[in-house]
């Protein structure tokens, strides 16, 4: 196995440290927290981040049908401007997709393979809660398969999964870390 091309994507809203880091301000109550976030964005040495949606939506969403709902409409051109830059012939014998951020049904691999527009019908393996991991863990499975060509794509929307109203050290640290992204 040999991996021909590395591709990646991030979606159209991009926001730079210093302007997270004040909304995320406004949005915490409490000074300790408002101060975490603030040194450790600084500290971070990531000097933007891009989002499926408006920095101002994601910090009001509530609830996963509408989180969900913009899972699935963000990544069917998120796939398309990928598969755009590809420079290699694809007609994968398998697509390994992994995803940890919303799990939907049908998984979201069918989007990929549909834009593919390839005549042979792929073995597919939507993967989901592998976390960081889930693009290791895919190479490792892709490594076992007897295949001639695998598609792997990792896809994750960590901003979907902010909670606005948590000020847990998890979801402070996610959101000082995580961006949008395939």
């Amino acid at each position: 196995m040999y991996i021909t091309e590395i591709l990646l994507q991030s979606p159209k809203f991009k926001y730079d440290s210093f302007e997270i880091a004040k909304v995320l301000s406004e949005n915490y109550k409490s000074p300790e927290a408002k101060d975490f976030i603030a040194k450790r964005i600084a500290n971070s040495g990531i000097s933007y981040r891009c989002f499926a949606c408006p920095l101002e939506e994601i910090v009001k969403l509530n609830g996963l049908e509408s989180r969900a709902k913009i899972f699935v409409e963000s990544l069917p051109s998120l796939f398309e401007k990928l598969l755009a830059q590809n420079k290699t012939e694809l007609a994968p014998n398998a697509v390994i997709s992994t995803s940890c951020t919303v799990p939907v049904l049908p998984a979201m691999d069918i989007n990929l393979i549909l834009k593919l527009a390839t005549t042979t019908t792929p073995i597919r393996i939507p993967v989901y809660q592998h976390g960081c991991l889930g693009g290791v863990w895919a190479l490792g499975l892709a490594n076992k398969l007897n295949v001639e060509q695998i598609l792997i794509c990792s896809y994750e929307l960590c901003s979907l999964l902010f909670q606005a109203r948590s000020e847990s050290l998890t979801q402070m640290m996610s959101a000082v870390l995580f961006a949008d992204g395939i």
